[in-house]
């Protein structure tokens, strides 16, 4: 199986490819998305979205913990009010564990154990947490929606 950048690999510029990708310094790593539904007033008065609930993804570094927990409580609180029709897994992870996560995936995207590999683009890289707004309220039950 390749891994998420095996394609560098099979390209036949791929060292120059290689290059350019360590040439970045700094990498922001999606390592999970979180859906919140909710209406824009809601959204808006909460301030996490921007003034006006207008900034609708928010990409959060797991090390910026208060903003994190924010958003977090946000999805909780919001998920326990409605009666949404498939709930989402807002297990609250460690930044250990999302360091372990983001290390396992340079791992197999870059199809190697050597340490000195992984340590050279980990050292560039930052876990984060996608939130997205949804304010469709796609995810409310059927009664709610008529």
């Amino acid at each position: 199986m390749e891994g998420w950048l095996g394609w560098l690999r099979s390209d036949p510029k791929s060292d120059e490819a290689f290059k350019n990708l360590e040439r970045v310094e700094n990498w922001l790593v999606v390592l999970r998305v979180v859906i919140i539904h909710s209406e824009d007033r809601t959204a808006a008065q909460t301030g996490l979205f921007g003034l006006l609930g207008d900034v609708r993804v928010q990409i959060v570094p797991v090390s910026e913990q208060a903003r994190l927990s924010a958003l977090f409580d946000l999805a909780e609180r919001l998920d326990r009010q409605n009666q949404f029709a498939h709930r989402q897994n807002l297990e609250r992870y460690s930044v250990e564990k999302y360091q372990e996560g983001l290390a396992h995936s340079v791992r197999y995207g870059l199809e190697t154990n050597d340490e000195q590999t992984v340590s050279k683009f980990l050292k560039r890289m930052q876990p984060a947490v996608m939130f997205r707004l949804c304010t469709e309220m796609c995810n409310h039950s059927r009664e709610e929606n008529d």
